[in-house]
């Protein structure tokens, strides 16, 4: 990903906020024929392991995009934070141009299937429990033994050890003051959640 010096994210715990903050992201590689292809799935993330940390995730059997996972080929997870058109009647200087600003996070490794199936197991309780866990009251499975055990056969669980992890924000940072200031007035006028992320991490980035 192109990404000026400027425009890096070189803190680890931004790093890990961003990825748990936004962990609904793109996988993308080799499928069973070989072409690049994508899945969107949910990930967890494990900073603790190795350099860049660890990312965990799983896909239906069915979707041969697995089959790809071979040997030491390379794949690609792409974390899409908060992201808005910019006006340039929101900049104090003039002239100015329309522009995107975004957060996003490019996670590379090789992926490896997890066959355990008590690994398995643990994997997908974990990732209910981290999603159920904004609710007043948590949802957990209550049925057959055999139901579950037929679930976690049809998944193809995988874990990607992070070897290179690319960062970026651009959030006007090359911008005057007024420009800063104006673009998070501009953003919050919006009203919705995602110019209001926007807007507090431009903020952040701009302090």
């Amino acid at each position: 990903m192109y990404t000026p010096d400027i425009l890096k994210i070189e803190d680890r715990d931004e790093i890990t906020a961003i990825i748990q903050q936004n962990s609904f992201a793109a996988l993308t590689g080799p499928g069973a024929d070989g072409r690049i292809t994508g899945t969107h799935l949910p990930f967890m993330y494990d900073p603790s392991v190795g350099e860049h940390g660890r990312l965990i995730a799983h896909m239906g059997k069915s979707n041969d995009h697995w089959q790809g996972f071979s040997g030491d080929v390379e794949f690609m997870v792409i974390f899409a934070g908060p992201h808005g058109y910019i006006s340039p009647a929101w900049y104090a200087d003039e002239p100015a141009v329309p522009t995107w600003n975004y957060v996003a996070i490019h996670a590379y490794g090789v992926p490896r299937v997890i066959e355990d199936e008590a690994a398995k197991r643990e994997m997908l309780v974990n990732l209910i429990a981290e999603n159920e866990a904004q609710f007043d009251a948590p949802w957990t499975y209550q049925g057959s033994e055999n139901f579950m055990s037929a679930m976690i056969r049809a998944t193809v669980a995988f874990e990607i050890d992070i070897t290179q992890l690319d960062a970026k924000a651009k959030l006007g940072q090359n911008r005057t003051d007024g420009d800063k200031s104006g673009t998070v007035q501009g953003l919050r006028s919006q009203g919705d959640d995602m110019s209001d992320a926007l807007a507090a991490l431009s903020e952040k980035f701009n302090a």
